[in-house]
């Protein structure tokens, strides 16, 4: 994991350090393949994903290859990484088919940061006033502490017009709030900016943090109790 320095200074007394834990890479082929003859070296479940997984032995990360001639890198740490594992991955691949492959159109789709707080966040409480407060179709708040740890927000951009076919565009990250911590999975023009997810983040969880830790089982107690009296809408 790498860590990340810039502008953390200007929470020092919240984050204790952050440290990007993952980059998804892509690359598509140029070279018409058929992804499906690869499914002996690696893992393909057709019920779920219509994917070929394979992680080779030497490479320390995961490849998701399909039909379109599009694959995912996953398991790295910065795009440049990404990068130098695709190159070495094809040649992998020209060995195995007897083909020379092509690729175009290198890109990072995702990047998955780790914020660790000083404090605790008091998650019950993040999770019910952000549902209550925030503007319609800009925050997406989950808490079903009975089957993840975690209160999780969908950030959207508030300036992007709101409709069904623009919900993609408009998506800027997830945030999953743990008690200790925050995990940032966002779009690579939101997720390079690093000031911008520190303000992000902090801006959501600051006026939750606490110096008492407040285990799991007791905020799903807490929970469960104000969804028996219906006073809970996450």
């Amino acid at each position: 994991m790498t860590q990340d320095h810039d502008n953390t200074q200007n929470y020092s007394e919240d984050i204790a350090s952050i440290k990007t834990t993952n980059v998804v890479g892509q690359i598509t082929l140029a070279t018409p393949w058929d992804v499906w003859e690869l499914v002996p070296l690696g893992r393909h479940n057709p019920d779920k994903f219509a994917n070929v997984v394979i992680k080779p032995k030497d490479f320390n990360c995961t490849f998701l290859l399909y039909k379109s001639g599009k694959i995912l890198c996953v398991g790295v740490e910065s795009p440049c990484r990404n990068l130098e594992m695709f190159r070495p991955f094809i040649t992998y691949l020209e060995g195995i088919t007897g083909k020379t492959l092509e690729f175009m159109d290198f890109q990072s789709n995702n990047l998955v940061t780790c914020f660790y707080l000083k404090k605790y966040c008091n998650l019950l409480n993040l999770a019910v006033h952000w549902s209550s407060v925030a503007l319609p179709g800009h925050l997406v708040v989950k808490y079903r502490p009975d089957k993840f740890p975690a209160a999780t927000i969908s950030v959207y951009d508030p300036n992007q017009p709101i409709n069904k076919t623009n919900k993609a565009n408009r998506f800027l990250c997830t945030i999953n709030f743990f008690i200790s911590r925050a995990v940032v999975s966002g779009r690579p023009q939101f997720a390079k900016n690093q000031k911008y997810r520190l303000d992000t983040v902090m801006n959501l969880c600051k006026p939750f943090l606490q110096d008492e830790r407040i285990d799991h089982s007791t905020l799903r107690g807490r929970w469960e109790k104000l969804k028996h009296h219906n006073l809970v809408k996450v």
